[in-house]
């Protein structure tokens, strides 16, 4: 039988007690130091600045619900892609008196695929010129189209997709103007869309 479990017998303390104070203070000193080393590994890292603003409340209202299909609302951006801080105009055609803008930047934001950032903005309609075909480029189309809406992106714009969405308040009928956001950062992608 074990000595240490005779009745009478005394358990031996603690290895851990029988250190010097300071010999004490250090094993714990290490021990809390593993143990927040271990934490540091397994925390999440900071959400990046992408994935905060896809956190913000979403909405459907970026869809069309009656879509142009006569030309009754359409426009263009002057740029693909415009940086934050810059200017983007929008050139908008349509026979209604007065028509609706809002902008949507396009991400997760919960299911919902988009969040408003600008609108409503009441605009006056405007009936553009018809775009010519230059003789020598039938590919092409010129619209010399006038009275642009500016748009001022701010800083707090993030780079991604964004929508226009223009809504006759007459005809009721809809369309997109789509445009690009970029910004400085460099990234580990390079997504390039389609127009």
């Amino acid at each position: 039988m074990d000595q240490s479990c005779q009745p009478g017998s005394r358990l031996s303390p603690n290895p851990l007690f029988r250190l010097s104070p300071w010999r004490r203070g250090l094993v714990l000193t290490l021990l809390a130091s593993a143990f927040f080393a271990f934490w540091g590994a397994v925390a999440k890292p900071p959400l990046n600045r992408i994935q905060q603003e896809n956190r913000q409340p979403g909405t459907t209202a970026w869809q069309l619900t009656n879509p142009a299909d006569n030309r009754q609302i359409e426009g263009y951006a002057s740029l693909t892609s415009v940086s934050v801080g810059g200017d983007i105009d929008l050139f908008v055609n349509t026979q209604d008196a007065s028509y609706s803008l809002n902008i949507f930047r396009m991400g997760c934001y919960g299911g919902k695929g988009g969040r408003k950032v600008l609108g409503p903005q009441i605009r006056p309609g405007v009936q553009q010129v018809t775009p010519t075909t230059p003789p020598n480029a039938p590919e092409v189309l010129d619209c010399h189209w006038t009275n642009p809406v500016t748009i001022h992106v701010p800083s707090s714009w993030l780079s991604g997709i964004y929508l226009v969405k223009l809504h006759g308040t007459t005809s009721g009928k809809e369309s997109y103007i789509i445009f690009t956001v970029r910004d400085s950062r460099r990234g580990d992608l390079v997504y390039q869309s389609s127009r």
